[in-house]
């Protein structure tokens, strides 16, 4: 799970920084990844919490509403 939580967080960081030729597409895809995770575990939750603080995001889980 760790490593999925990585490469999603890596996703995301992508996906918010990329200059998309259609911005529509990239909320529509943030909104989806959303919705999968707030029907994660609370242990998978932690794991993505603890990855995002890892790899320098901290505020993503907020950002994204990842509350445990």
């Amino acid at each position: 799970m760790k490593v999925l939580a990585e490469a999603l967080i890596y996703a995301i960081q992508h996906i918010e920084t990329n200059q998309s030729s259609n911005p529509d597409s990239d909320v529509a895809a943030l909104e989806a990844i959303c919705a999968a995770l707030h029907s994660a575990t609370a242990e998978e939750k932690s794991i993505f919490e603890l990855e995002a603080k890892r790899l320098g995001y901290p505020e993503l889980p907020e950002n994204l509403g990842i509350y445990q």
